[in-house]
């Protein structure tokens, strides 16, 4: 990034910081951010002084990609990232509903067979079920060739995932503490 000498030091100071800065935190991501706002405010303060050039137009264009970054960085860290789709924007709907189409049909009909099993016998959260999902899958289908294991065992977790219910929650009861026999008779 090439910033002209007006803000030099603050350049410097978001250069210097760039490996350092993050700590896991959405506070740690927004202080990064404002530093970034204020950078690119100064930057197109000195456009609007002293007109465009190359190396303020440069700055600019960096600054507003660090920042789209950011954003989403913070978005993701905010959201735990739930809502995030396939690598090409497709919903992972359309994605496992793909993957489950190119498969031949004995692997189509293995899948589907099985996947309804397994998701009714494990009860437990999605993440898990995911994990177990394709460990069943990679066993069962360890001895056919590396291309077609991998496609089953990607179609049956998402499967299995699609057909995954949270397990049932149980009411919790308060504890009554009681008092011993003995004052009964008190």
């Amino acid at each position: 990034m090439s910033i002209p000498t007006f803000s030099q030091r603050a350049a410097k100071q978001f250069q210097a910081g760039a490996d350092v800065w993050f700590d896991g935190t959405v506070e740690s991501v927004d202080r990064r951010l404002a530093d970034c706002r204020r950078l690119m405010h100064a930057v197109k303060t000195a456009v609007a002084d002293r007109g465009p050039t190359p190396s303020y137009l440069a700055a600019i264009v960096d600054l507003e990609a660090a920042q789209g970054h950011l954003q989403g960085l913070r978005h993701d860290l905010v959201t735990a990232a739930t809502d995030r789709t396939a690598e090409d924007g497709r919903s992972e709907t359309v994605v496992a509903a793909e993957r489950h189409a190119a498969l031949q049909p004995a692997d189509r009909r293995w899948v589907d067979l099985q996947a309804a099993s397994f998701a009714r016998d494990h009860q437990t959260s999605l993440d898990e079920l995911k994990i177990r999902a394709a460990n069943y899958a990679q066993e069962r289908t360890g001895i056919l060739p590396r291309r077609r294991s991998e496609a089953i065992t990607a179609a049956f977790v998402a499967k299995v995932a699609s057909l995954h219910r949270p397990p049932p929650r149980t009411a919790s009861v308060p504890v009554f503490q009681d008092f011993p026999d003995e004052m009964m008779h008190l």
